[in-house]
This record gives structure tokens, sequence and C-alpha cells, in this order.
């Protein structure tokens, strides 16, 4: 199974890429921020919206506190 890297700095789109590529795909995305593991941290890091996780299934947000 190919595995796709999306990098890129703070605001350029990464994430909005990564779903459009997941959806394209039938892929899933897994988080790979440092920040982005812990918890309450979704304005800073601005993590994935209730409907992004809708659309295609995330794994490793929010895990830590």
């Amino acid at each position: 199974m190919p595995v796709i890297y999306v990098l890129g700095t703070t605001g350029v789109g990464k994430s909005k890429i990564a779903i459009e590529l997941a959806k394209k795909f039938c892929g899933e995305i897994v988080n790979a921020d440092s920040m982005q593991i812990y918890k309450g941290q979704g304005i800073m890091t601005a993590q994935p919206s209730p409907s992004d996780v809708m659309e295609v299934k995330h794994h490793l947000y929010s895990l830590l506190d």
C-alpha cells in the first residue's frame, strides 16, 4: 500500500490537501504533528473538524493530556 506524505509550513493548506487525497485514494490520515497529539490544542494546531473526521478517518489526534 503506498504512503503519501504531505509536508509544509504552518497555514499552507496541508490538511485540506490530505483530506482531498484520502478521499481520492480511499485512504486515511495519520497525524505526524508533534503538537496535535495533545488534547485541547485544536485551535492552536488546526486539528480536523468533526465534519473532516466524518469524511475521512483520522488517526493520532488528541491522544495525550
